[in-house]
């Protein structure tokens, strides 16, 4: 009973790696049968493989942030406008990649100036 609730719990956290970061731990692989850890391999790169194809770039919001994702391969740094609820609207450098700007609730929006810092 004990090596079926430590298995469960090993699967579980194959799932999570794998919701998480696409693809599941080696340890937790292993934990699965042949079938479903094949399965979830597949899984695992079709999730991967759709991910680096949905790349977002400028202002999005998730569940807990607010984000500006600056993509260019030329390490730029460029102003970006900021509008927030209850505060004045700012205007803030960012460089390549992605910058929190706060809470979703606070961050109205952001937008690309045209100009570069």
């Amino acid at each position: 009973m004990r090596r079926h609730q430590f298995l469960t719990g090993v699967a579980i956290a194959a799932g999570i790696a794998t919701s998480i970061v696409g693809v599941p731990s080696s340890a937790a692989a292993s934990a699965l049968d042949g079938s479903a850890a094949t399965a979830a391999a597949a899984d695992a790169s079709a999730k991967t493989s759709g991910r680096l194809t949905a790349v977002r770039c400028g202002f999005y919001e998730d569940r807990y942030t607010a984000w500006y994702n600056h993509c260019t391969s030329d390490g730029s740094r460029i102003k970006i406008r900021v509008v927030r609820n209850y505060w004045p609207d700012n205007t803030i450098c960012v460089g390549p990649g992605h910058t929190d700007l706060g809470s979703p609730g606070v961050v109205v929006n952001a937008w690309y100036t045209g100009k570069l810092c």
